[in-house]
């Protein structure tokens, strides 16, 4: 990753100035998509159809597990506020 450094004069109370240097990393953009391809790249053949559809599955009844707990705590906020 390239190193970009500047110089920045920073001015004191006293006639006397001092110089600050500021560095930061800079990141390309085709760097990143070839690091997030690559990543995708190598996990696809390691899928199985089957694992594939036991999170679909789990993932569906969470949700409707979470919606359903959240509608009951709804109603029991609502219940005992009356």
């Amino acid at each position: 990753m390239p190193v970009v450094c500047y110089r920045q004069l920073v001015r004191l109370p006293r006639p006397m100035g001092k110089i600050h240097i500021q560095c930061r990393m800079t990141t390309s953009n085709t760097t990143l998509m070839g690091t997030a391809g690559g990543t995708f790249l190598s996990i696809v053949p390691n899928l199985n159809s089957e694992d594939v559809l036991k999170t679909v599955l789990l993932a569906g009844i969470g949700a409707i597990v979470s919606f359903g707990i959240s509608m009951v705590l709804k109603f029991i906020i609502k219940k005992n506020k009356k």
